[in-house]
């Protein structure tokens, strides 16, 4: 929003209810000079509080709502003492910077200049929090607010030539545009909090997603390599060992059995074809004297054996 944009909606507002706007400004003129009555205590307690209440009339003037001159007491129902903190703190740190030079103290004011309008917009704000915020929100706008009200100094001449005169309406108009100006950096600076926010949380959603990808196509790790184990070398039991499950006593037949099993069958080869005619024509002719090799087949002792075809005994 420009300066003339700026001035052109303060200039509305100021005609919606100017007078309101005026009664405010001189109850607020008017208290804060009761206040200094009291040296010192009376202004550094009451310009706090004061100063809230009457940035909350023109809040609402800036948004066209009706006025309630009581509400200038705002500040000492709902914040006194962080208003009290803030105004105190804001004027030390201004006072210390102008110590180095007057140029420092000036920028150091424009910084902590939005700190009442802050309280006033976020009821809940310490004086503390609403010192950095508004350092925060000022950051590259000292310059524009400065032109804001340097463009208001022909009214201020005006004002000292009639003697306040042409200030009855002046004075509306310029802390109008200033509500303005702070309303339009307020909307700012929040879409810009909400969209940081928005890409932050876009962001971490985004990583999130690759590293739940990354895990997903990760191949899985292989096993490692296992040499065989040698294969178990078979033991014979003994007869104190268990069998199959079962244990037997050291002098039982089972245990003499197992330490000495019984012998094998020597291997008999079939009977074959050829074994059999012989062995027929053995007991036709008369002879059974044959010998049994060791694989089982017989063997006609020829020496005693009748000379006859085995296959055919008749045959000579």
């Amino acid at each position: 929003m420009t300066i003339s944009d700026i001035k052109k909606t303060a200039k509305d507002n100021v005609s919606f209810q100017w007078g309101n706007l005026l009664l405010a400004f001189l109850l607020f003129t008017f208290l804060c000079t009761i206040s200094n009555a009291v040296p010192g205590i009376g202004e550094a307690i009451a310009i706090g509080p004061l100063t809230i209440g009457f940035y909350h009339l023109y809040y609402q003037g800036s948004r066209k709502e009706p006025l309630n001159l009581w509400d200038i007491f705002k500040g000492f129902e709902e914040c006194f003492g962080e208003s009290l903190l803030m105004m105190l703190l804001t004027t030390l740190f201004v006072f210390l910077w102008g110590l180095l030079f007057i140029i420092p103290g000036i920028i150091k004011a424009y910084s902590y200049c939005m700190a009442p309008y802050l309280m006033v917009r976020e009821k809940d704000l310490k004086g503390t929090d609403a010192i950095k915020k508004s350092m925060e929100y000022m950051k590259g706008e000292k310059w524009h607010f400065f032109v804001l009200q340097l463009s208001f100094i022909g009214w201020a001449i005006l004002t000292l030539i009639t003697f306040g005169l042409v200030g009855i309406y002046a004075i509306p108009y310029q802390k109008q545009a200033e509500m303005v100006f702070f309303n339009e950096l307020y909307d700012r600076r929040k879409a810009e909090e909400v969209t940081r926010l928005y890409q932050q949380e876009f962001a971490a959603k985004q990583a999130e997603n690759a590293a739940q990808n990354a895990v997903n196509v990760a191949p899985a790790p292989e096993a490692p390599f296992t040499a065989p184990t040698a294969e178990p070398t078979f033991t014979a039991p003994t007869a104190d060992a268990p069998v199959y499950g079962m244990a037997f006593a050291k002098d039982s037949p089972e245990a003499q059995n197992i330490n000495n099993p019984i012998p094998e069958a020597p291997f008999a080869a079939p009977e074959t074809v050829i074994d059999a005619e012989y062995k027929a024509a053995d007991i036709e002719s008369g002879f059974e004297k044959t010998t049994e090799n060791i694989d089982g087949t017989f063997v006609r002792n020829e020496d005693d054996a009748p000379k006859m075809d085995p296959i055919d005994p008749n045959a000579q």
